[in-house]
């Protein structure tokens, strides 16, 4: 049995936890639901994996007692502010309206202790890739899933090396992220024209070098890794066939 003290606050915001996922670790979010307390919870978006949930039907005990301790915080009085995300976006359609005491909302506004408004809300409707690039989000779920995996694998090894764990799918995602945003935002960006200061002309700015090559190495290692994908997916997923040198899908 477990004696840490329950930490109390005014507002815990909670985001990415993909209940109904295989790779979802509920029991951690569980041991920290029953450690902590607040007057008001801000749940931020793919709480739950509509997308896997649609691949395959996961849902284990450990993910339905984090349903019930979040339902029971409710029933002591906590407010618990839904704010639905791009894994959860069939939820968009009930926003308004109150489940179990939570209120279903598509955006939420917090004012913190020192008065200053926080706008409150997933971020998906602003990322290129979901918009511009939905293909690469559903291959990029499958790559993400075998990340998961060798990444428990790697994480096992570096605990008996005496590491701490570190998470590859995190680091190669946000890598990723950052290097399709830039492409997509290009387009986007400002260019001098006539109304430019003179101090800027004078000074103009650079490109940063050594920024563009950290990315270059980086973007070569996804773009094979996207390589190898995209042949599993055409070979074992799409049951893509070789006839007479035509593709047939």
């Amino acid at each position: 049995m477990s004696h840490h003290p329950i930490r109390s606050f005014r507002a815990i915001w909670i985001s990415d936890v993909h209940l109904g996922w295989r790779a979802c670790e509920a029991e951690r979010l569980l041991d920290f639901l029953k450690h902590h307390d607040a007057d008001r919870w801000y749940l931020v978006g793919d709480m739950v994996d509509g997308w896997m949930l649609k691949r395959g039907w996961h849902w284990p005990q450990a993910h339905n007692n984090v349903v019930q301790k979040i339902l029971r915080k409710v029933r002591k009085g906590a407010q618990v502010c839904y704010i639905p995300g791009n894994h959860d976006d069939f939820l968009r359609d009930f926003t308004h309206l109150q489940f179990g005491g939570i209120n279903l909302l598509p955006e939420g506004l917090h004012t913190t202790a020192a008065g200053q408004k926080l706008w409150i809300l997933h971020g998906d409707e602003y990322d290129s890739v979901v918009h511009f690039a939905p293909w690469l989000t559903f291959l990029g779920n499958r790559g993400y899933d075998l990340m998961i995996v060798v990444g428990r694998h790697f994480n096992r090894l570096r605990r008996i090396l005496g590491f701490r764990e570190w998470s590859l799918s995190t680091y190669v995602k946000r890598r990723f992220k950052n290097i399709v945003n830039f492409i997509t935002d290009f387009p986007y960006l400002s260019v001098a024209g006539d109304n430019v200061d003179k101090i800027q002309l004078r000074k103009p700015g650079k490109w940063d070098l050594k920024f563009i090559r950290n990315y270059m190495v980086i973007f070569g290692i996804h773009s094979s890794l996207f390589d190898i994908i995209t042949f599993l997916m055409l070979l074992y997923v799409l049951k893509v066939k070789e006839a007479a040198g035509v593709l047939l899908l």
